[in-house]
């Protein structure tokens, strides 16, 4: 099941006319099951997460939240924008089940944001799978990693 184990490798996929790619074999994705897509802060990949991920992910970024707030190292205002973030904004769709063939459609709204084309870079990291439009997008997204 996806993310049950970790999710390593990392593949050039083919988006179809329709918005749709194939889970690559090594994310053990398999079909009805529910995962969620989001985006990161910068916007520049979409992460899916296994249900049970995502919404513990959810819980831990909410009470990092209010604990920031408690301590007053971020305003009402930043709290607020934080949350509308992590709860909607980041959030691409409702949950999605995988379809028969591993496949998942990606959100219209990600293919004009990044700007992605007939082919995505998928990489496994731990229990989650990141899609970048290219893999020079994953390059570079590391080196800003590296520079902050």
């Amino acid at each position: 099941m996806f993310g049950e184990e970790q999710i390593i490798g990392k593949t050039v996929l083919k988006v179809d006319e329709k918005g749709r790619i194939t889970l690559p074999k090594f994310t053990q994705a398999e079909p009805g099951e529910e995962i969620a897509l989001m985006y990161d802060l910068r916007r520049t990949k979409i992460v899916i997460y296994a249900m049970m991920e995502f919404e513990a992910k959810l819980k831990e970024a909410g009470e990092k939240i209010d604990e920031l707030y408690r301590a007053k190292e971020i305003t009402y205002d930043e709290k607020m924008w934080f949350r509308r973030y992590i709860y909607g904004d980041g959030c691409l769709e409702p949950p999605t089940t995988v379809a028969k063939g591993r496949r998942i459609s990606i959100p219209q709204r990600a293919i004009k944001k990044l700007n992605l084309r007939d082919e995505v870079f998928v990489i496994g990291n731990e229990t989650r799978l990141e899609i970048y439009p290219t893999e020079e997008d994953y390059t570079l997204s590391l080196n800003r990693q590296k520079n902050v």
